[in-house]
């Protein structure tokens, strides 16, 4: 090796370079890197921040992930390994609450600075040319996708920056063959794929090779190592099935409705060729500008034509390198087929997908191109130098417009919460440890962070939903308040005169209303004889409504009933996972309620249970009433028994055979054991 300014022994200059790797970040996340989430894919850092406040309240137990969303029991979700919120959570103690988000952020953007420093080293051993490896790093520094998410919440650059680590082991290792360097390849690759279970065909590829250089190296002195090494292998690749599957335990156990872990939808499920080549051109126009910086396509273009001109002459003496080229080639080509339709919402799935070959791309073409620069006299040598110089500095220009606009306020709730930073816990004038229904799109946990409050967010229509399909949700899923819009309130009175009497105003802001549910929400008690092991469940015992015509309207006091659904049931708010009737197995249901029915048809009172596929595994009814156009006192009772009780569901409705107009008050249902 040369000794000149652009040798790899040079190492002030990779410092240099790692300097202005550092100030470009600081740069590109000025006022950003203590922003709660916002932005681009808002939504989905909104959830891995849920995760990081949710340890830092519920005592740091890192096998309990939970959400503020109430998906699931308690609000526990699997979810691929969180290191990285349990480190924000964590960090955070000494800090407090607050702190999460930085940290969160810093966090992230720590291990982005560590990847570009070993790619820098990588790109150096690779090109033996610092000027090329600095240009080379460049590339991912400007890299819109990546330098948005080198700051974010997302587990997708965090994964890549282990990678990058492993990639630079595996290739000393190559160089060296010093089995600490494969078992380091080994130990950073099977974090990055804990992290991010799509990084999984890139675990087998470098093990892979790691393993059959040392069995066809193998002798009596590397005989052990072959054997140590396997089974290192052996366990890494088992803690990691092992937590795929603890995923899927969490997931079923706690009956989460909301998955983390990325589901395959490959390319050929949208259709058939045509609808497969629309489909990717409107991902390539829409992301185009993501997925690489425009002043980064002309780069590619020249590195694919020197690879496929004279990469034949270098993979010819080196088919190992070329079946690892081939090899990165087909792990991204088979993850973005099987991944294919996600990439329609979720771009960053690119990092850990498409990225790690993007990597093995730039280095061995850069090899070629640094290589032929070389051998050229200094006065072209330098003339390239400061041409890739002044490129960089458009590239650079350009990710921070990009960034900038990722960045960019939304104009929508949550988003405009977030902007507005009314996550204050003090601006909402509920309970800490109210539930809440939030009106704000799809995002499951951006809303809910925002006031931190627990709950569920859904997306409705105030101009189209009836309010009584608010009450029913809320009251089947147990929620104290709804948090919507303001304008999305004005619309809900418009559509609905009758809210005030149905709805409490509690509090209203410009940007947000607060609503509570009038009525008296009471408990009722699960008995047994003794009474020693009383559990409560909830249940909206509804009082007399004034005259008031809606669609559902309940009450002895009321001008109009309800008229059932198309299946001539009204299910009561009493609807749940049968863990709320806890130790409850089997037992019966006792019932009384007044019920008038202005026109001759037959009510039945019916227990049902279904498994979580929705068939129903058992089922009574008992006929309460038929048509009596006068108020009348109803009572009975009907056993039941659940057939698996842990993941069955139970519901309790009134039946109206021919949906005829119908009045119910005082309904009162109490659980009692079997004798």
């Amino acid at each position: 090796m040369t000794q000149s300014m652009d040798s790899i022994s040079n190492k002030h200059q990779l410092l240099a370079a790692l300097l202005l790797v550092i100030g470009l970040f600081v740069w590109y996340f000025d006022g950003i890197i203590d922003k709660p989430p916002v932005g681009h894919h808002c939504w989905a850092s909104s959830d891995r921040l849920s995760l990081a406040m949710n340890y830092y309240d519920n005592g740091l137990n890192f096998f309990k992930p939970a959400t503020h969303a109430q998906y699931s029991k308690e609000g526990i979700v699997g979810v691929e390994f969180p290191i990285q919120s349990y480190l924000a959570a964590m960090i955070a103690k000494p800090f407090g609450r607050h702190s999460i988000s930085m940290i969160f952020r810093g966090l992230t953007l720590l291990c982005s600075l560590l990847a570009m420093w070993y790619l820098l080293k990588l790109a150096s051993f690779f090109t033996q040319n610092n000027i090329w490896a600095i240009f080379l790093t460049l590339l991912f520094v400007t890299n819109p996708i990546w330098a948005y998410f080198s700051s974010s919440y997302l587990p997708d650059t965090v994964s890549f920056s282990f990678f990058i680590m492993a990639l630079f082991y595996f290739f000393k290792f190559r160089r060296d063959e010093e089995s600490q360097d494969a078992y380091k390849t080994l130990g950073l690759v099977s974090i990055a794929v804990l992290v991010k279970m799509s990084m999984g065909l890139y675990w087998l590829i470098l093990v892979g090779f790691i393993w059959f250089t040392l069995l066809f190296q193998r002798n009596k002195n590397n005989n052990a190592d072959i054997w140590k090494y396997t089974f290192a292998c052996f366990l890494c690749g088992m803690s990691i099935i092992a937590w795929f599957v603890y995923i899927k335990y969490l997931n079923h156990h706690y009956q989460s409705n909301y998955i983390f872990l990325a589901e395959a939808k490959p390319l050929w499920s949208i259709g058939g060729f045509q609808e497969i080549k629309a489909f990717l051109i409107t991902v390539i126009e829409r992301n185009g500008r993501l997925f690489f910086n425009v002043f980064q396509y002309p780069f590619l273009i020249i590195n694919a034509i020197v690879l496929g001109g004279f990469g034949l002459f270098y993979f010819r003496k080196k088919r190992d390198v070329l079946l690892l080229f081939i090899s990165f080639f087909f792990a991204a080509l088979i993850g973005f087929v099987l991944m294919g339709k996600q990439f329609d919402f979720h771009d960053y799935y690119a990092i850990v997908i498409v990225f790690p070959f993007i990597t093995i791309f730039y280095l061995f073409g850069i090899k070629l191109i640094a290589h032929w620069s070389d051998q050229q006299n200094q006065k072209i040598r330098y003339s390239i130098y400061l041409f890739l110089s002044i490129w960089s500095i458009f590239m650079i220009v350009e990710c921070k417009s990009r960034i900038f606009t990722f960045h960019k306020e939304p104009h929508e709730p949550p988003g405009e919460w977030v902007v507005n930073k009314v996550r204050d816990a003090s601006a909402l004038d509920i309970p800490k440890d109210a539930h809440v229904l939030l009106i704000a799109g799809s995002a499951p946990n951006l809303g809910l962070i925002v006031f931190d409050r627990k709950g569920i967010t859904k997306k409705m229509d105030p101009s189209k939903d009836q309010i009584d399909d608010y009450i029913h949700f809320m009251n089947t899923h147990v929620l104290d308040y709804m948090i919507l819009d303001t304008k999305k309130y004005k619309t809900l009175v418009e559509f609905n005169p009758c809210l005030s009497h149905q709805f409490e105003l509690i509090q209203e802001t410009h940007m947000f209303c607060v609503l509570k549910p009038k009525g008296s929400r009471k408990q009722l008690q699960w008995q047994n004889k003794e009474n020693t092991k009383a559990k409560q469940i909830y249940f909206n015992n509804f009082e007399p409504i004034d005259s008031c015509s809606t669609k559902n309207t309940l009450g002895k006091n009321s001008s109009s009933g309800f008229k059932s659904d198309q299946d001539h049931k009204y299910i009561f708010p009493f609807e749940g996972r049968a863990q709320k009737i806890t130790s409850l197995e089997k037992g019966k249901v006792v019932y009384s309620a007044w019920v008038k029915i202005e026109k001759r048809t037959e009510v039945a009172f019916v227990i049902s249970v279904k498994n979580k596929w929705g068939k129903k595994t058992f089922q009574k009814r008992n006929t309460i009433i038929e048509g009596n156009p006068n108020w009348q006192k109803v009572t009975g009772e009907l056993d039941f028994e659940f057939t698996n009780f842990h993941f069955d569901q139970l519901s309790t409705y009134l039946w109206n055979f021919k949906g005829k107009e119908m009045f119910v008050d005082e309904l009162e249902i109490t659980f009692l054991p079997s004798d």
